[in-house]
């Protein structure tokens, strides 16, 4: 019985091991047969993939290229530009990676996951025929802004000197000086974290000579003092009439009396349903409107990418 037995599991063991050998085969002739398709007609996909190299979680976000036709009064065209893209980059053996593309009034936006595909996008579009036909326009990406509080009123080299010579972590080349703001009893010195320093958005504060100063994340929001409305300033303003930032009444006297209610809110609140406090003058600090644009103004900074 048991050499019966011991048979048995022999038999089934040949049948299992003609089995995978069977399925390795048929792999094999399924990985050859798709690599050689491949290699025949690469797609657009694998010619912008082609060479591209696993980056860090820092390089690991969106960004945008604009492309526009050089005559206004033409379009472009996706399709085309995708073949243009596609023969171009490989007659000059320059390669990238991209996400997406979109149409944009007359334009199109292309969209890459690194810093490093976007360099070469812009090589592409500046070094080849393709910028008889395009010109190509990269965004600014939004500052990142630190504001350091309560601190001296000297110039901003004197500043920047202090804060480098006693701040080993903010050499010169992290940041840049923008300006300062006058605050209570005080100044507060706001500024720009230059690339590969932007992680100092993190710091609690500084010292300055021999103060420890806070520091908090900088967010301008545009704030029209002549109309009151979000998402421009003075200089910019096309509205018809001016307003009063107090009560919200347009083209108001200039002595008249009036009572706080912010226009902004009441409007939102009408629209949305909310019920916000309207009770106070247009661009309030705590206004629920200013709020939502300084979490808007936040979230296209990136800043919370950089947060630990």
């Amino acid at each position: 019985m048991i050499n019966d037995a011991l048979s048995k599991f022999e038999t089934i063991d040949i049948k299992v091991n003609k089995a995978v050998e069977i399925l390795q085969k048929e792999t094999e002739n399924l990985s050859s047969h798709v690599a050689t398709e491949g290699a025949s007609s690469p797609s657009y996909a694998a010619i912008t993939a082609a060479n591209s190299q696993t980056t860090g979680a820092s390089e690991d976000r969106a960004l945008n290229i604009l492309i526009y036709p050089i005559d206004p009064n033409n379009a472009i065209n996706i399709g085309n530009l995708r073949k243009a893209i596609q023969e171009t980059s490989k007659i000059n053996n320059i390669t990238f990676r991209c996400n997406n593309l979109f149409n944009i009034s007359k334009g199109v936006k292309v969209v890459v996951p690194t810093i490093k595909d976007q360099q070469s996008v812009q090589t592409l579009f500046e070094g080849t025929n393709l910028k008889e036909s395009y010109r190509l326009f990269i965004p600014k990406p939004p500052s990142i802004k630190l504001m350091i509080k309560f601190t001296s009123t000297g110039d901003s080299e004197e500043f920047a000197q202090e804060l480098t010579s006693k701040n080993p972590s903010f050499p010169s080349s992290a940041f840049k000086v923008l300006f300062n703001m006058k605050a209570k009893t005080d100044h507060h010195w706001i500024i720009e974290l230059q690339d590969p320093y932007l992680t100092l958005i993190n710091t609690k504060y500084v010292f300055i000579g021999l103060k420890k100063c806070n520091c908090e994340i900088f967010l301008s929001v545009n704030h029209c003092k002549r109309c009151g409305e979000y998402g421009h300033s003075k200089s910019r303003c096309q509205a018809k009439e001016p307003r009063c930032l107090i009560c919200g009444t347009l083209s108001p006297e200039p002595l008249h009396i009036c009572s706080k209610r912010c226009f902004n809110c009441y409007d939102n609140n009408t629209k949305t349903g909310r019920s916000d406090p309207v009770f106070h003058n247009s661009g309030f600090y705590q206004c629920a409107e200013f709020q939502r644009q300084r979490q808007s103004v936040r979230a296209k900074s990136g800043i919370d990418k950089l947060l630990r």
